[in-house]
């Protein structure tokens, strides 16, 4: 399904490893179980919104997008 491949995308964009945070403090990247996601995996959740059906390139598009806005 892709999850495997997205977390080594996001251990490279986000320069950390699970259990830590991105280099500019923005993110914490966490496993989880399951979000119930299961028709739309790969997935993350992000201050408690869902987002599926990620790429590597849909999730640095929403990553940019809300590192934009917490600036």
């Amino acid at each position: 399904m892709g999850g495997d491949r997205l977390a080594d995308h996001a251990r490279k964009k986000l320069g950390c490893e699970f259990h830590s945070h991105s280099r500019d403090g923005v993110f914490a990247l966490q496993p989880v179980d399951c979000l119930g996601l299961c028709t739309r995996s790969p997935g993350m959740l992000i201050d408690g919104i869902p987002y599926g059906q990620l790429t590597p390139r849909r999730f640095d598009k929403i990553l940019d997008y809300i590192r934009k806005a917490a600036i």
